[in-house]
């Protein structure tokens, strides 16, 4: 399953989290919520969100757990950290050619 093939309302849930998750300084195993809490949030049914986070666990960015909610995995922090320093590395060459 890719993003593309995700309807309207569990899309939304999906760049939701994401920017959310970039935005945020969060650690592997932070608590992002329970399945009605974002479904709360982002005013979709809990349908919606399972299958947000279905994609999110396929791509190993969270960990679902039964009873307890929806936790961050270490490859989400370490791909955002690699975001983070690609992007100082292209500032810093911008820096040095002007």
């Amino acid at each position: 399953m890719y993003e593309g093939k995700i309807g309207k309302p569990p899309g939304l849930v999906l760049r939701g989290i994401k920017s959310e998750i970039a935005a945020k300084d969060f650690s592997p195993g932070d608590f992002l919520g329970n399945e009605t809490d974002i479904a709360t949030k982002y005013k979709v049914s809990r349908c919606s969100v399972r299958k947000a986070l279905g994609f999110l666990e396929q791509q190993g960015m969270i960990k679902k757990i039964a009873r307890h909610g929806i936790f961050l995995s270490e490859k989400s922090v370490l791909l955002k950290q690699r975001k983070r320093d690609e992007l100082m590395f292209i500032r810093l060459a911008a820096i040095l050619l002007i």
